[in-house]
């Protein structure tokens, strides 16, 4: 089981401003709708965000911030590398998942390490669901952190899908698992009413 970082840096200015992960979801905060998908899946859980941590304390998870303030989700992974390395030293993987998809399941995980190949590992495993890449919902090696952290810090490095370009990623199709609604974002009102539309037809 890998340890976990939820990325929670986004604004979400189509929102209001608001912290997405903090958004209400059937009463319930995004981010506790992503722990309760995980379950036992992951050894432990992080969240990255920058800002006061205080204002996520009813979620009980520790915060971890960014070397620097707006640089993007590679910061937040390399918060998520680092925190892993403390609480799991000699770890190799760290499962990645953006704050604002609350369907994600641990499920997803068992998928991905089942498709490693037994050669060299490769630095990214991501899901890809009707033709759509997801490495913000993915595993990722965590002895990337020297090369990314000198990639986001120094040379201004902003893009995930640049990163990708830039390292060995192995791609696992999911579309026979994913029920369409996996790696649903919430970043528009409509996407929470779809949410909210979803929970009603699981319940």
């Amino acid at each position: 089981m890998p340890p976990c970082v939820i990325l929670a840096g986004g604004s979400a200015e189509r929102l209001g401003g608001i912290d997405k992960c903090l958004l209400a979801l059937a009463d319930k905060p995004l981010a506790q709708h992503i722990l309760e998908g995980l379950g036992d899946a992951v050894s432990g859980v992080v969240l990255n965000a920058n800002g006061d941590p205080g204002r996520f304390s009813s979620l009980g998870l520790t915060v971890v911030k960014d070397q620097e303030t707006d640089c993007g989700p590679l910061a937040g992974i390399c918060a998520g590398f680092e925190w892993a390395e403390r609480e799991d030293p000699g770890g190799t993987w760290l499962f990645v998942v953006s704050g604002d998809t609350p369907f994600v399941r641990g499920e997803l995980i068992g998928i991905l390490a089942a498709a490693l190949a037994e050669t060299e590992p490769p630095a990214i495993v991501l899901p890809v669901a009707r033709g759509q890449a997801h490495p913000l919902c993915a595993l990722w090696r965590r002895d990337q952190l020297a090369e990314m952290s000198a990639a986001v810090y120094d040379a201004g490095l902003r893009s995930v899908k640049e990163w990708c370009r830039h390292v060995a990623v192995q791609e696992v199709n999911v579309d026979d698992v994913d029920h369409g609604h996996w790696f649903l974002n919430i970043n528009t009102q409509a996407d929470l009413t779809r949410a909210q539309t979803i929970l009603k037809e699981q319940s």
